[in-house]
């Protein structure tokens, strides 16, 4: 009678270990908030071509000597994180229009909001298509 139940504790225990792990996966992947990335140091602005948006370059070292990129957009309607990525040692932006910027070959239509966070689950594919 006891092994029985030690046997079903274990099971329940483990369950509940499995639940408690998934929450905390799907909790970490889908609901990430790009604001609460780190500041990091400032590096340079970048002006978009009428120059009414700003964006702000901002690097943060890590482990192994790489880096991580934070950019944040300024205009008229405030300022806003709409770019992170760990692990890069440079970043290259490039304006299509005044509303279409590509980072690191990501582009962002800022008119839409559209921002990329490579901690997000979609990340895994590289498809450049986090954050919308």
């Amino acid at each position: 009678m006891k092994k029985g139940v030690f046997f079903y504790f274990y099971y329940f225990l483990a369950v509940v270990i499995v639940i408690a792990n998934a929450f905390f996966v799907i909790n970490d992947n889908f609901f990430l908030d790009i604001e609460s990335v780190p500041d990091g140091e400032f590096q340079y602005s970048e002006y978009s071509p009428k120059k009414s948006t700003i964006l702000k370059v901002y690097t943060l070292d890590t482990t192994a000597g790489k880096k991580s990129v934070r950019v944040s957009e300024t205009n008229a309607n405030g300022t806003r994180n709409i770019f992170w990525q760990s692990d890069v040692q440079d970043v290259k932006i490039v304006w299509k229009n005044d509303y279409v910027v590509i980072i690191n070959d990501i582009d962002l239509n800022l008119r839409k909001e559209e921002y990329f966070d490579c901690r997000s689950i979609n990340s895994i594919f590289n498809d450049g298509e986090m954050g919308r």
